[in-house]
């Protein structure tokens, strides 16, 4: 045998894995291009804005933003699977569960009570949620600020009959608050922001954390999402977590990259910012009981009309894209 028909099959064997790895490597480029996560941003949330004005872009990952100034917009978009991902407060998800939606929540934040504010006018001298007595207060009956409604009249031995509910939200709100159609309402910042601008005089009579409302924004994601893309989820947490540090210790850049946007003043943007959670908190058992026991509530006030097994909704199995988790909040 001559020297050279020794080598030929040594050469083609190299050849061979030369090959082999050439085609794994187009494989893995061509299923990383394949990877494409389908965003919805809210206008009521800054952070999924502020990765959205950035188009922040994960390695292996093509994020496509779509901006929806509209929630039930943005809601009919993720059912439809029109979107992936979308940030919503904790009770959207939870009312799509109810309604028969499979989607899941995958990441929330910690506490952002602080910015659910029951703002009354000037003209209006309360000391507390019982002076509103008789007075006309505006809020969205679907929500937490139903639920807020209600602990106050707890709190305050206060029914139904004692005051009239105006079962309206958004600039609707806003403008029967500013021409003085209603006496207070109960608004979330930007939103509360904005209205304390319009209306000097008028002020803030109680919190949300003051009377355990937690008002979570949380990430949810299609089934098919969840399913298929686990790991653009799981990048794209990290980067919202990332965001959510950057905000707070850079206020000035996220107020001036996201207002804008958002079409609300940058003092708004700025109170919202700086009433808003810290970061992220971990799905685990507590979490998850605390969840229970407020899914239980608003099926009891009628806010949602079915029981929920909040496990069925809310995952664990992202937690590991928390980098630092936020310690549990103390109601004040």
């Amino acid at each position: 045998m001559t020297v050279s028909a020794r080598r030929t099959p040594r050469r083609r064997m190299l050849t061979g894995i030369a090959g082999a790895i050439a085609a794994l490597t187009i494989s893995s480029s061509a299923f990383a291009e394949d990877v494409v996560l389908k965003v919805g941003v809210p206008q009521a949330f800054g952070y999924f804005a502020a990765l959205w004005q950035k188009d922040v872009q994960l390695p292996g990952v093509k994020v496509e933003y779509k901006y929806f100034p509209n929630s039930a917009d943005l809601n009919d978009a993720i059912l439809a699977g029109a979107v992936d991902i979308e940030d919503q407060g904790e009770i959207g998800p939870i009312q799509m569960a109810a309604n028969g939606s499979k989607n899941k929540v995958v990441a929330c934040t910690g506490s952002n009570g602080h910015n659910t504010n029951l703002i009354v006018r000037p003209e209006v001298q309360a000391k507390s949620f019982a002076d509103l007595k008789g007075k006309r207060i505006a809020y969205a009956q679907n929500n937490n600020h139903k639920l807020f409604v209600v602990h106050l009249q707890k709190a305050h031995d206060l029914k139904d009959e004692d005051f009239t509910s105006v079962n309206i939200f958004g600039a609707e709100a806003v403008s029967a608050f500013v021409t003085g159609q209603v006496d207070a309402t109960s608004q979330n910042s930007p939103t509360a922001a904005q209205i304390l601008e319009k209306v000097p005089g008028s002020y803030v009579l109680a919190r949300g954390d003051q009377y355990d409302i937690s008002n979570l924004y949380c990430i949810f994601a299609t089934p098919g999402a969840v399913e298929t893309k686990a790991e653009a989820i799981r990048a794209f947490i990290r980067e919202y977590e990332k965001t959510i540090k950057w905000a707070k210790a850079n206020p000035d850049e996220y107020v001036k990259l996201v207002a804008p946007k958002l079409g609300v003043s940058e003092n708004a943007v700025r109170t919202a910012l700086d009433n808003n959670s810290d970061g992220l908190a971990v799905i685990d058992d507590a979490f998850l009981a605390a969840k229970q026991a407020y899914a239980d509530e608003i099926f009891e006030t009628g806010i949602i009309r079915k029981k929920l097994d909040v496990r069925d909704l809310f995952l664990t199995d992202f937690n590991d894209a928390i980098a630092a988790p936020v310690a549990p909040q103390v109601n004040q």
